[in-house]
């Protein structure tokens, strides 16, 4: 049942992947969402936290009850970064990217797939092309008071 929901929500991202990269979030108007907000970062980057339906997170494993979707345009990168809770799955939507885990690069377009592991520096960046992508987590980044599980080395 866990990866029938996983797929389910992935394909609504990809059947609306070139509304979304145009700033329309109206995918989130239909179960099992029930709204997106979109964030634009000084990074060059859209970050869209999702929500979705009560009956659909029940389907859902607890390594991806949050979901969050990045558009990192052309020639950006998210910058390193470390989360102390959350891991994050990540799944490329449309473009693509390379993503930096640790010490370990790896080149990510539609349906690739890469685990960001709690505690490990990580970044995506890209090229000639954007890339839309989904991270689903265990933990969210938003904290319940309002701080973030956002990392940066120093």
């Amino acid at each position: 049942m866990d990866d029938i929901a996983i797929s389910h929500i992935l394909n609504v991202f990809e059947r609306n992947a070139s509304d979304i990269c145009r700033g329309d979030l109206s995918f989130a108007e239909q179960i099992p969402f029930v709204g997106a907000e979109a964030q634009k970062a000084p990074n060059g980057s859209t970050v869209i936290t999702v929500a979705i339906t009560k009956a659909m997170l029940d389907q859902l494993p607890t390594s991806h009850r949050y979901v969050d979707l990045f558009l990192l345009e052309s020639g950006r990168e998210l910058g390193p970064h470390f989360h102390k809770l959350a891991t994050a799955h990540v799944y490329g939507i449309k473009g693509s990217g390379t993503a930096v885990i640790g010490d370990q690069s790896i080149e990510l377009g539609r349906s690739d797939k890469a685990v960001f592991p709690a505690g490990v520096t990580h970044n995506v960046l890209t090229g000639a092309d954007f890339f839309l992508f989904a991270s689903f987590q265990d933990h969210s980044i938003i904290r319940e008071d309002g701080s973030l599980d956002y990392f940066v080395d120093v």
